[in-house]
């Protein structure tokens, strides 16, 4: 294989990639987060993982955080819509064409995708200073005045 066949192969890849990799991982990424959100909220499970009180609010956080990215996954999914692919637009969506395109890229996959993104990386650290509190005697005011509420709230946010 000489330098010219090689960087054919490597302009294939990149038109070819995205088409094949964006479906997948989000297909791969939703299935995981939904069996993590199943597994926790069995009733099986339910006797042995919710022992105490602070256990159950930390997987009650690893469920939020679940769902937030299983929306991330549906929402990644959607991003071939708005792209064009390979030199001199080879490979554009029908829908690529239509005029509020560039409102679902910006609004949609921009702006509540980055929200779904700041709220999971809110409750990390809501479950990290859970995790914290747990492995130590030191209590956060803080963090024993938050209740759901207000975790909905920063999930809202």
């Amino acid at each position: 294989m000489n330098i010219k066949e090689f960087f054919i192969l490597l302009d294939w890849f990149e038109l070819i990639g995205p088409i094949y990799t964006y479906p997948l991982v989000s297909a791969i990424g939703l299935i995981t987060n939904l069996l993590i959100v199943l597994v926790i909220k069995s009733k099986k499970n339910a006797s042995i993982l919710f022992q105490t009180n602070e256990a159950k609010r930390m997987f009650d956080y690893i469920v939020i955080n679940s769902i937030l990215n299983a929306l991330e996954c549906i929402l990644r999914s959607f991003t071939l819509i708005s792209e064009c692919l390979g030199y001199g637009s080879l490979f554009c969506s029908s829908i690529m064409r239509h005029m509020l395109t560039p409102y679902i890229k910006i609004y949609v996959l921009g702006f509540v995708g980055e929200a779904l993104k700041t709220s999971s990386v809110l409750i990390m650290l809501l479950f990290s200073l859970e995790r914290y509190k747990l492995t130590t005697e030191k209590t956060f005011r803080l963090l024993d005045k938050l209740s759901k509420t207000s975790l909905k709230w920063i999930i809202f946010i």
